[in-house]
């Protein structure tokens, strides 16, 4: 008699070979997304000082570690950490201008929102949550112990400190940067245009217009060697925000990104000779 094991049924069973905790570290998140906006959207300021100032979360300034069979029951706020897990949250942490590092067999049951930073050690931690990633630093001031956001206000009596932070705020750029990994398609691409951003009041407006350039081949003018990847959005509010927005790019992006990391990849094409992705 041929039986089917249910999903549970047949974790039941591994768990009886190998450590359920070897599982859970291989379960990769809901949805890790890193960002890079040049200007921090104002409802992640909101969320992260929110977060940081509520009753309910465990506030530390400067680096703190969860130490090894420690379990902190509710969520975590950190200040220019960084914030290290070896043991167990059973909520969501929020980093703030800090990185996150997960050590083996830690585990965060919620989300992970670091803003200023980046999370390391994925790979062996279990994380219920999504994970979401902002590489641009928060401007912050201090009142006692609250985390005033630059562009935020808590009270309308507020208002001139308000429209001196907003007023005006930009950014331009000229990028040359790589594009990801090497790969057999592409070589290693290379991203070449002007950026800019502007924020007065509510208001943003951000553009970007990159070139791309294939370098696997002789260069040539043409949809084979040369790419383009623009974007461009305006947006209007803070907490509830209304945006209008566009993108245009022709790119090379892998299918699925399998087991191997950027760096496995890249080098295996570039010295192995042998890409393990689909494009």
């Amino acid at each position: 008699m041929i039986r089917l094991l249910t999903k549970h049924a047949l974790t039941a069973l591994v768990c009886g070979v190998l450590p359920c905790t070897a599982l859970d570290a291989q379960q990769p998140p809901a949805r890790d997304t890193v960002l890079e906006p040049r200007l921090l959207p104002a409802e992640v300021e909101r969320e992260v000082t929110e977060a940081f100032n509520g009753p309910n979360a465990i506030r530390a300034t400067g680096a703190y570690e969860v130490d090894s069979g420690r379990v902190v029951s509710g969520d975590m706020a950190v200040l220019n950490g960084p914030l290290t897990i070896v043991g167990r949250v059973n909520g969501r942490i929020v980093a703030i201008n800090s990185d996150v590092i997960l050590r083996p067999g830690a585990r965060v049951e919620g989300q992970i929102l670091v803003v200023g930073g980046d999370v390391d050690g994925k790979e062996g931690a279990f994380i219920g949550g999504d994970v979401r990633t902002y590489r641009q630093r928060l401007t912050y001031r201090q009142e006692g112990d609250r985390l005033i956001a630059s562009g935020s206000s808590e009270e309308d009596a507020r208002w001139w400190r308000r429209h001196q932070k907003w007023h005006s705020h930009s950014y331009s750029d000229l990028n040359l940067i790589s594009a990801r990994t090497y790969n057999r398609v592409e070589g290693l691409p290379i991203l070449v245009g002007p950026s800019f951003g502007h924020r007065s009041g509510q208001t943003r407006f951000e553009l970007e217009a990159l070139g791309v350039f294939r370098t696997g081949d002789d260069l040539q003018w043409n949809s084979q060697t040369v790419g383009h990847n623009l974007k461009t959005e305006l947006s209007y509010g803070r907490s509830a925000s209304a945006a209008i927005g566009g993108k245009l790019f022709d790119v090379v992006d892998p299918v699925e990104q399998w087991q191997l990391s950027d760096v496995e990849v890249g080098l295996a094409s570039f010295f192995l000779h042998r890409d393990f992705r689909d494009y």
